[in-house]
């Protein structure tokens, strides 16, 4: 939702009130009212008002849907609709143990190899498993193992804030306290419109931001020169739109991972895969049987719209046991 039109229950000619939506929870809709509309309909703190509303549809995310659709290219064939008797090139690599964190085990050092190896014109690479079994750690380790190669760059998205900030707070975990690479520095883009008390000082400090420490401090949008001077970048997948229009190449990223992928619809899903080129490793990790974005048509609850990656090639299984994690790689 954009907007609500406000007025008074059952009173013909009444004055008309545009309030913005702040938030939708569950069972109630918070808007945010103007003082003309408060004195209008003499709303005070703590009271009650009856009235007529009709709420406006933001048309904005459903047409940047539909520009995800019209951005694809031939390219992107092979990770929305994967050949099951192609494999692609994939070069093999070794884990170097002074770069992974000791407590990984053997199941998801494998994981981290088979994320970070090379390759070309490969399908998407799967990793799903229950809350606990470590997927976004597993994941977070893996850029460790990306970035030693000078020639690579890595998409970090998320569905949530929250979860876009885990990774970032994680490498700065590795930087910091067990002295990394610095090619894992990451940029963290926020949008503008965020309140930056929303953001931990630790997140803040690989954001770009204009008059930072001033009472006009803002979060900013990245330049090209900005991207080209980080070999990671953290985004959530609607605000990986700001990469669009800076002339990147497709391919320009050797690695996209998409953390929560189950979480977000395959439209959603889609926005930084318009940025794979043959030569880009796409991974998607998440848990179909946690919480599902809301789908509310049937047409689309029909066709399993809220899988966005269940026809990829290759899965990565992790044993229900916590304890006793395990792995198959294998086609579907």
């Amino acid at each position: 939702m954009g907007s609500v039109l406000i007025a008074k229950t059952h009173s013909l000619g009444s004055m008309v009130y545009e309030a913005l939506v702040d938030s939708v929870e569950d069972t109630r809709v918070i808007l945010k009212l103007s003082s003309k509309c408060c004195e209008g309909l003499a709303l005070t703190n703590d009271s009650d008002a009856t009235v007529d509303v009709q709420f406006h549809i933001n048309r904005l995310p459903l047409c940047e849907m539909h520009d995800n659709i019209d951005r694809l290219g031939p390219e992107h064939v092979r990770i929305l609709f994967p050949e099951f008797s192609s494999v692609g090139l994939e070069d093999k690599i070794y884990n170097l143990p002074w770069i992974l964190d000791p407590k990984l085990n053997e199941d998801q050092k494998q994981i981290i190899r088979k994320i970070a190896a090379p390759s070309i014109d490969a399908p998407p690479l799967v990793v799903f498993g229950p809350f606990g079994t470590g997927k976004t750690f597993t994941l977070n380790q893996a850029v460790r193992r990306i970035a030693v190669n000078l020639n690579n760059r890595v998409l970090i998205c998320t569905h949530s804030n929250s979860a876009a900030d885990i990774h970032v707070e994680l490498l700065d975990e590795y930087l910091k306290q067990q002295h990394g690479i610095t090619a894992c520095t990451p940029l963290r883009i926020y949008t503008p419109l965020r309140k930056l008390s929303t953001v931990s000082d630790q997140v803040k400090e690989y954001c770009l931001i204009t008059d930072r420490g001033k009472a006009t401090e803002a979060f900013r949008l990245p330049t090209r020169d900005d991207v080209l001077r980080h070999r990671v970048v953290v985004s959530t997948l609607g605000m990986s739109r700001a990469l669009f229009d800076m002339e990147l190449h497709r391919g320009f990223f050797s690695h996209i991972l998409v953390d929560e992928a189950a979480q977000a619809l395959e439209t959603d899903a889609l926005t930084p895969i318009t940025l794979a080129g043959n030569n880009t490793k796409v991974v998607f990790t998440g848990d179909h049987m946690q919480m599902s974005p809301d789908v509310f048509s049937p047409e689309a609850k029909s066709g399993d719209s809220k899988l966005p990656c269940k026809r990829d090639s290759f899965m990565i299984t992790w044993n229900v046991e916590k304890r006793h994690p395990w792995i198959r790689i294998s086609s579907c």
